[in-house]
C-alpha cells in the first residue's frame, strides 16, 4: 500500500477514534445519571472519572511505548478493547448498581460523594485510559522528526477533536433518540473493532510495501529544543490552562442553556462548538508553529486575548439572550432553523475563543518536545497534565468556586488567571527587552485589577429581564445548576417562581394547589406522602391540610429553590417548618433507588412512624418541564417500576403532565408509559394541565373504586374533618371558598377513565431508560406546536355527554350531578379551545350554554366573567362606557362574586362623580373579598375628598395587604399633602421609591420632590 494512501487512511481512522469516544461519553453519562442522580455534583464526579482514565492513560501509555518499535498494532489493540469493553458495559454497569444501592451514605455526604467517584472510575478507568493512549501511540507512529513534530502533532490532536465534534452532534441529536442506549454503545463498539482491524491491515500492507524502517540519526535523539525552559513549569501552566478552559466550558455551557431553554440538545449544541473551534486552533497553528520563533511570546498574547475576548462575551452576554430571544420568535415553527441559527451564533462568539484554546497543544508541544526518540513518552505527558488540569478545574468549579462565589465572581477570577499566566509566560521569553517585558507585565496586572469592577452578572441581567411589567423582584439566587428568581405582582399580591428564567410556579394559578388534593380526596385515609418537587411549597402545603396525614417527605433537586422558600411562606402556610415535613435535597430517582435497600442508613430516611419507611400512599410527581434536560429520566417505565415499589398496596401516585409545550404523540408516550405500569388509572384536565392518577395494585377501575370514599366525603362528620382541606381545595387562591358545595365538585376535573386513556395512548411508544425518544421529541415541539394542540387532541376524544358505562351510580341523583358535570365541563373546554384560538364569540357562547347547565360551577362563572370583563375593559379603552358597564353587569350576573368586575363598575360610577354607587360596589367588592387591597385603596380615594381620617384608614389597610404597591404609598402621600401634612407626605414618597426606584412612579415622585 502507498505510504501517503495509508497515512490518510490513518487520519480517517483516528477522526472515527474520536467520534466514538464522544459517543460514549454522552451514552455512559446517561446511563450513570440514572443511577448517581441528575444533580450537577454527580455530573462533575462523573467527568472527573472520565477524564482521570484519559489522563493516566496518556501518561502510561505514553511511557509505555517508549521502547516500542510497534505503536500502530498497540493502537490497533486499544481500539478493539474498547469495543469490547464496550460490549460489556451494560453487564458490567449491573454490577456497579447493585453495589453502589448497597452503600448506605447519606446522598450529599463525602462518602456518597466519594463513593460515586470511585465507582465510576471503576466503571470507566479501563476504556478511558485506553483512549488516553491513543495520542501518543498515533504521535509515536506519525512523528520521525523535529522539523515537523509539533505539525503533526496538532493535525493530529485537530484531527480527532473534529471527530469527537461528529460524535458529539451525532450523538446528541440522532443516535440516542433513534437507536436507542443499548444500541448506540454496539453500533459504536462494532465501530471500534472496526477501526481496529483496519488498522491491522494496513500494518500489514506498510510491512509489506516497505520492510525497512528508518532508524533515527543522532542528530535527531539529541535535543532540538535549544530555548526550552524546565519542561515542569509549561506543563503546571498547561495544567492551570485545562483547569481554566474546562472551568470556562462549565460557565458558558450554564450561560448558553438560558437560552437554549437547557433542552437536551444544548449540551450538544454548546459542546460540538467548543470542540470544533478548538479542533480549527490546533489545525491552524499545527501548519505555523515549526517557524514560530517568540513561542512563549505567544502563549502569553494567547492568554492574554482569552481573557479579554471571554470578558468581552461575558458582558455582552444579555444582548446575546436578546438575539437568541428574536431568533425564537421570528422562526417559531422551524426547529431546524432555530437550532441552526442558534449553533451558528454560539459559533461564531465561542471561536476566537476556542481556537485560542486549540492553538495551546501545538505551542506547548513546540516548547515541550526535545527528543523524537521520547515523543510518545513526551505527548502522553503533556496530555496528562492538561487532561489533570481539566479535571481539577472541573471539581473546583462545579463543587467549591460556582457554589461559594457565583458565576460572576468564578468568571473574573479566571479571567485574573488567565492575566497571570501571561504575565509570567513573557518573563520566559529571552527575546524581548526587559523594557517590553515589565510593560507588558504591567498591563497584564492593570487589566486583572480593571476588570472585577467592570464585571455585571449577565444571568442576574438576563434574569430581570423577564419580570413582568410593573412587578417586583424579591428574590434571586444562582445556583450551580440553576438560577431561582422571584417576583410580586403588586396589584394583587400574587408571586411568581422562575427556575433558568422559565416560570414554574404561581401563587395566583390553582393548579398546584388542586395537584396536592384531588388524589388525598380520593384515598382511603393516606398517612405518607412523597411529594416530587418543592416549587412554591403549595403543593405540599394542600397535603398538609388533610388530617390523617403523618409524614410528608419531599424531594427537591435545587438547593436554591429552597433558599428562597421563605417568600411564598405565608401561600404554603410555612410548610418547612411543619413538624411532618422531611425535605431531601436529591434527585428523587436517586433518592428512591437509595431508600429502597432493606435496612437503609436511617440517615439517608429517619424512622418516624410506626410503619415501612419505604412506602407511601401517595407520590404527588411535579417535576419541571418536559423538555428540561434530564427531566424525561422522571417519565421513564423503569422510574415508575420504581415508583410502584415504593407504593403501598392500593397507594396512588399523581403524575403532573403540562399540555402547553407537548406536541400529540408525546402526550400519548407519556400517557402509554404511565399506563403500563398503572394500567389503573384516569386522567384529571384543570387548564393546560393533565393529572394522571394511578393506584397500584387494584384491579378494579379508579373511579368506582373511590367513588364511595367520595359519597362518605358528604357525610357531614367525615367533611368537618376535612373542612379546611374542603375549602381549600374548591376555593381560588383569590376568591372566597364554594358555599354549599358537594363533594361531587371535586369531579369537575376528571376527564378519562382508564379505558379511554388506552384508547387515547395505544399506538404511542413507549419511553424507557433505554430509548428516551421524547427527551429529544420535546426539545423540538416547544419551537413547532401550537399551545392548544394536545387541548384539542384530548377534547377530540372524549365524549362527555353521559358517564362512562363502568360507572355504577346507587342514587339517581348523583347520576344527574355527575352527568351535569360533564357535560358543563366539555362546553368549559371547547370555549378554552375557542379563546386560545382567538375566537372570543365562540367562547362566549360556549360557556354561557355551560354556566345554563350549570349555574353553581365556579370554575365556569369565573372564566365567563373574566372574559366579559375584558370585553369590558377594551369597550372603556375606546370611548364605550354604557357599553363597558353592560359587559360588567353581564360578567356579575354569571358570577356575582367577581371582584374585578365589581372594581370596574365602581371605577365607572366614579369617574361620573356618582360616589355613593361607586363606594357600594367597592364595599360589596371587601365583602366578597376581605383581602382586597384594590377595593380599599379606592374607598381612600373617595374619602379623601372629606374625610381625612377615614380615607387614612382605608389607605392604611391596602398598604397592610400589598406593602408593595408604589400607587397605594403614592396615594396615601397625596393624601397627607392634601390635607398639609408635607413632612408625612415626603416621608411616605421616599418610602415609596426605595420600593422600586427604577419604575416610572419612581420618577414622577422624584420630579415632583425636586419641585
Amino acid at each position: 500500500m502507498n505510504k501517503r494512501l495509508a497515512h490518510s487512511f490513518l487520519y480517517i481512522i483516528f477522526f472515527i477514534s474520536g467520534f466514538t469516544s464522544l459517543i460514549y461519553e454522552i451514552v455512559w453519562f446517561k446511563l450513570l445519571q440514572y443511577l448517581f442522580g441528575s444533580t450537577v455534583y454527580s455530573l462533575s464526579t462523573l467527568l472527573a472519572s472520565f477524564m482521570g482514565g484519559l489522563a493516566i492513560g496518556s501518561y502510561l501509555i505514553g511511557h509505555f511505548l517508549l521502547k516500542k518499535k510497534s505503536p500502530l498494532l498497540f493502537y490497533a489493540i486499544i481500539e478493539i478493547f474498547i469495543g469490547a469493553y464496550a460490549i460489556a458495559f451494560p453487564y458490567l454497569f449491573q454490577l456497579i448498581e447493585n453495589t453502589y444501592l448497597h452503600l448506605n451514605y447519606p446522598p450529599h455526604s463525602f462518602y456518597s460523594l466519594l463513593s460515586r467517584v470511585v465507582l465510576s472510575f471503576l466503571i470507566l478507568g479501563l476504556p478511558t485510559i485506553a483512549m488516553g493512549g491513543t495520542l501518543p501511540a498515533m504521535a509515536k507512529f506519525f512523528i520521525h522528526s523535529p522539523h515537523n513534530s509539533s505539525k503533526k502533532l496538532g493535525f493530529l490532536y485537530a484531527v480527532n477533536t473534529f471527530g469527537a465534534c461528529a460524535g458529539c452532534l451525532i450523538a446528541g441529536f440522532f443516535m440516542i433518540e433513534y437507536a436507542g442506549i443499548h444500541y448506540s454503545l454496539l453500533l459504536t463498539a462494532l465501530l471500534n473493532v472496526t477501526i481496529g482491524v483496519l488498522t491491522i491491515f494496513i500494518i500489514r500492507k506498510l510491512t509489506q510495501s516497505d520492510k525497512t524502517t528508518p532508524e533515527l540519526n543522532e542528530k535527531q535523539e539529541q535535543v532540538f529544543n535549544t530555548h526550552a525552559v524546565h519542561p515542569l513549569k509549561l506543563l503546571i501552566i498547561f495544567a492551570i490552562t485545562g483547569a481554566s478552559a474546562l472551568a470556562y466550558e462549565i460557565i458558558f455551557t450554564r450561560l448558553f442553556a438560558l437560552i437554549t431553554l437547557n433542552t437536551v440538545h444544548a449540551f450538544s449544541i454548546i459542546l460540538s462548538a467548543f470542540l470544533t473551534g478548538i479542533a480549527i486552533g490546533s489545525f491552524i497553528i499545527s501548519f505555523r508553529v515549526d517557524s514560530i520563533n517568540k513561542k512563549y511570546f505567544l502563549l502569553a498574547i494567547l492568554q492574554g486575548l482569552l481573557a479579554l475576548l471571554t470578558f468581552t462575551v461575558f458582558y455582552y452576554y444579555p444582548h446575546v439572550f436578546t438575539l437568541s430571544y428574536a431568533i425564537d420568535n421570528y422562526y417559531h415553527g422551524s426547529w431546524f432553523t432555530i437550532v441552526s441559527l442558534k449553533f451558528l451564533l454560539f459559533f461564531i462568539i465561542l471561536l476566537p475563543i476556542t481556537i485560542i484554546s486549540g492553538a495551546f497543544f501545538p505551542l506547548i508541544a513546540k516548547a515541550i518536545i526535545n527528543n523524537i526518540k521520547a515523543v510518545s513518552k513526551q505527548v502522553g505527558l503533556i496530555y496528562f497534565y492538561n487532561t489533570a488540569g481539566a479535571i481539577i478545574g472541573s471539581l473546583l468549579c462545579g463543587f467549591l468556586l460556582l457554589p461559594a462565589l457565583g458565576i460572576s465572581s468564578t468568571f473574573v477570577l479566571l479571567i485574573a488567571v488567565n492575566l497571570m499566566i501571561a504575565s509570567y509566560l513573557f518573563f520566559l521569553e529571552i527575546k524581548l527587552s526587559k523594557f517590553l517585558k515589565y510593560c507588558l507585565v504591567l498591563l497584564c496586572w492593570l487589566a486583572a485589577i480593571i476588570l472585577p469592577h467592570l464585571a455585571k452578572d449577565p444571568v442576574q441581567s438576563i434574569a430581570e429581564s423577564k419580570i413582568p411589567e410593573d412587578s417586583l423582584l424579591l428574590f434571586f439566587k444562582d445556583g450551580v445548576d440553576i438560577s431561582a428568581m422571584i417576583t410580586l405582582n403588586p396589584k394583587d399580591n400574587s408571586k411568581l417562581l422562575f427556575q433558568n428564567n422559565e416560570w414554574v410556579a404561581n401563587t395566583k394559578a390553582p393548579g398546584h394547589k388542586i395537584f396536592g388534593h384531588i388524589p388525598l380526596f380520593l384515598a382511603s385515609s393516606p398517612e405518607d406522602v412523597l411529594v416530587v418537587g418543592l416549587g412554591s411549597g403549595i403543593t405540599a402545603k394542600s397535603v398538609s391540610l388533610h388530617p390523617s396525614i403523618k409524614t410528608i417527605d419531599i424531594a427537591e433537586i435545587s438547593e436554591v429553590t429552597t433558599q428562597g422558600i421563605g417568600f411564598f411562606s405565608r401561600d404554603n402556610n410555612d410548610i418547612l417548618n411543619n413538624p411532618r415535613r422531611h425535605l431531601y435535597l436529591d434527585d428523587v430517582r436517586h433518592f428512591l433507588q437509595k431508600s429502597n435497600i432493606v435496612g437503609a442508613d436511617p440517615r439517608v430516611r429517619p424512622q418516624r412512624h410506626k410503619g415501612s419507611i419505604n412506602k407511601y400512599d401517595m407520590i404527588l410527581h411535579e417535576p419541571l418541564q418536559q423538555w428540561t434536560a434530564g427531566t424525561v429520566n422522571l417519565y421513564t417505565q423503569e422510574y415508575y417500576r420504581l415508583c410502584k415499589t415504593h407504593l403501598k398496596e392500593n397507594g396512588m401516585i399523581s403524575q403532573w403532565v403540562q399540555l402547553n409545550t407537548l406536541s400529540v404523540n408525546d402526550l400519548k408516550m407519556i400517557v402509554r408509559t404511565f399506563l403500563s405500569v398503572f394500567p389503573n388509572s384516569s386522567g384529571w384536565l384543570v387548564g393546560k394541565e393533565l393529572y394522571l392518577l394511578g393506584k397500584n395494585g387494584a384491579s378494579v377501575p379508579v373511579l368506582d373504586d373511590i367513588l364511595p370514599q367520595t359519597i362518605s366525603l358528604g357525610l357531614e362528620s367525615q367533611k368537618n374533618s376535612l373542612d379546611k382541606a374542603w375549602q381549600d381545595a374548591l376555593s381560588d387562591p383569590y376568591d372566597s371558598p364554594w358555599e354549599n358545595s358537594s363533594p361531587l365538585d371535586i369531579f369537575a376535573f376528571y376527564f378519562m377513565n382508564n379505558h379511554e386513556l388506552n384508547e387515547l395512548s395505544k399506538d404511542a411508544a413507549l419511553i424507557t431508560d433505554d430509548k428516551p425518544a421524547m427527551e429529544y421529541s420535546v426539545a423540538r415541539s416547544i419551537y413547532m406546536i401550537s399551545q392548544v394542540e394536545s387541548i384539542n387532541f384530548l377534547l377530540s376524544r372524549k365524549k362527555c355527554d353521559q358517564p362512562p358505562n363502568h360507572f355504577t351510580f346507587a342514587l339517581d341523583t348523583l347520576y344527574n350531578q355527575w352527568n351535569t358535570i360533564c357535560s358543563s365541563h366539555l362546553l368549559f373546554y371547547q370555549g378554552l379551545i375557542a379563546l386560545q384560538n382567538k375566537n372570543e364569540s365562540s367562547a362566549l357562547q360556549y360557556w354561557k350554554q355551560a354556566i345554563e347547565i350549570r349555574p353553581q360551577d365556579r370554575t365556569i362563572q369565573k372564566a365567563l366573567a373574566e372574559l366579559l370583563v375584558k370585553k369590558g375593559d377594551e369597550a372603556r379603552s375606546s370611548g364605550s362606557p354604557e357599553t363597558a358597564y353592560r359587559f360588567y353587569q353581564q360578567a356579575l350576573q354569571s358570577c356575582p362574586y367577581y371582584y374585578s368586575a365589581l372594581i370596574k363598575t365602581g371605577e365607572l360610577f366614579e369617574l361620573n362623580n356618582r360616589q355613593k354607587e361607586a363606594e357600594q360596589y367597592y364595599q360589596e367588592a371587601i365583602q366578597h373579598r376581605p383581602s382586597l387591597p384594590e377595593a380599599y385603596n379606592h374607598l381612600g380615594i373617595l374619602y379623601s375628598r372629606h374625610s381625612f381620617t377615614t380615607s387614612q384608614s382605608y389607605f392604611k389597610e391596602a398598604i397592610a395587604l400589598a406593602r408593595y404597591n408604589q400607587i397605594y404609598h403614592h396615594n396615601f402621600a397625596l393624601l397627607y399633602n392634601k390635607y398639609g401634612y408635607s413632612k408625612q407626605a415626603v416621608k411616605i414618597w421616599n418610602e415609596t421609591i426605595k420600593i422600586n426606584p427604577q419604575s416610572k412612579l419612581s420618577a414622577t415622585i422624584k420630579e415632583l420632590l425636586n419641585k
